[in-house]
């Protein structure tokens, strides 16, 4: 039997999103007209659903072949014993405004990667962080820059910054109590739910739908970002926030703030600058314990074998005889050095690239400490 109120909205959701080719659009359109998902009581006696329609429930409509009369199954439709509720021409106009919108993004994402914090970001002293790029040996590098690149100006890889931001809003957003104490903290345990439900939706789409979508998330919650030596601030839209959770009351002025400690090196002599976030725990550097290993398993090599070479390790492994010659010398880091790489615990600037470059690595193990910037 067909709900005539919930096919209503079925068909309202589907005209929108032929209209406006967004999910986004479509929920806040959905959320001012007062639609809610559909209410359920579950075995328990529990509570579900009643809660403002998130791009993942549009979405997850958009493509029910249930709607149309049809049964899906392993990739192919089959006419059901339903009645549709939704005709022929409507779906088909959705169904090809999905596809022709999931290409865009696919493409936009492979070929120029959106820069999600454009006019989001700035320092400290309020120096606006604005996209860059540079090519080189045909591979894009984006960066988040200030006008002054000179002493003192910023020079932050983008990449690292936006994942950075991304995951503490969505740890933000599926910590239930600090979400709650921000943005609900008198509300009935029956709304809280909905809350938490909402925001764990929008929390998985901003950390995997296309940068396109993710950008669009961004300016719609977020204030801004601030970025000093030590610390990064998020600033969310408190009322912008709540409105996307289901929440209203919530007055214009409001914000919320997410601070945590940060560390920022100069990588040598460059101006560009390497995020290390002291709250995560450390993750060796495959390429960089490798090399080590490489090292010791070549010294045990020449050690076990005193007649066998360099030349001969070369040919043996398929390298350069003189990338032999310049790895050799990482057998005999000091001990402390070589834990600290195993664990991931050095600093940021020493990969393996770096490593491999340096010559006349000191024998003595203080001196390595301060040549390799542990000290």
């Amino acid at each position: 039997v067909v709900n005539k109120a919930e096919a209503a909205t079925v068909r309202t959701i589907f005209e929108l999103y032929r209209e406006y080719g967004s999910t986004l659009r479509v929920e806040e359109a959905a959320d001012k007209l007062g639609f809610r998902t559909k209410a359920r009581i579950r075995a328990d006696g529990g509570h579900q659903g009643g809660a403002p329609f998130t791009r993942g429930h549009v979405n997850k409509l958009l493509v029910n072949y249930l709607y149309v009369g049809e049964v899906h199954y392993k990739g192919t439709s089959y006419p059901g014993e339903h009645q549709g509720i939704i005709d022929r021409d409507l779906w088909d106009a959705v169904q090809a405004r999905l596809a022709r919108n999931a290409v865009t993004r696919r493409t936009r994402s492979n070929a120029d990667a959106p820069s999600l914090l454009t006019g989001l970001v700035e320092t400290g002293d309020g120096a606006r962080l604005s996209p860059s790029h540079c090519v080189k040996q045909g591979q894009r590098y984006r960066y988040y820059v200030t006008k002054n690149q000179g002493c003192g100006g910023w020079r932050l890889p983008a990449p690292a910054l936006e994942k950075v931001i991304v995951d503490r809003i969505y740890r933000f957003l599926t910590d239930q109590e600090h979400l709650s104490a921000e943005l609900a903290s008198d509300t009935a345990p029956s709304v809280l739910e909905a809350l938490f439900r909402s925001a764990a939706a929008l929390a998985h789409e901003l950390q995997n739908f296309a940068p396109s979508s993710q950008r669009e998330i961004l300016l719609h919650i977020l204030q801004r970002v601030v970025i000093t030596q030590d610390s990064i601030t998020i600033i969310l839209k408190a009322q912008a926030l709540g409105a996307r959770l289901g929440l209203s009351g919530i007055d214009q002025n409001e914000e919320v703030q997410i601070s945590y400690p940060i560390a920022i090196r100069r990588r040598g002599a460059e101006t560009r600058l390497v995020i290390e976030n002291p709250t995560e725990p450390a993750k060796p550097d495959g390429k960089l314990v490798s090399l080590v290993f490489q090292a010791h398993r070549w010294f045990n090599e020449l050690r076990d074998r005193p007649s066998s070479s360099v030349h001969e390790l070369g040919n043996k492994y398929g390298v350069n005889s003189a990338d032999v010659s310049r790895i050799l010398p990482l057998a005999f880091l000091a001990p402390d050095i070589v834990e600290a790489i195993l664990d991931g615990r050095q600093p940021p600037e020493l990969t393996a690239a770096r490593l491999k470059r340096m010559r006349d690595l000191p024998l003595d193990w203080q001196q390595q400490r301060r040549y390799l910037g542990f000290e």
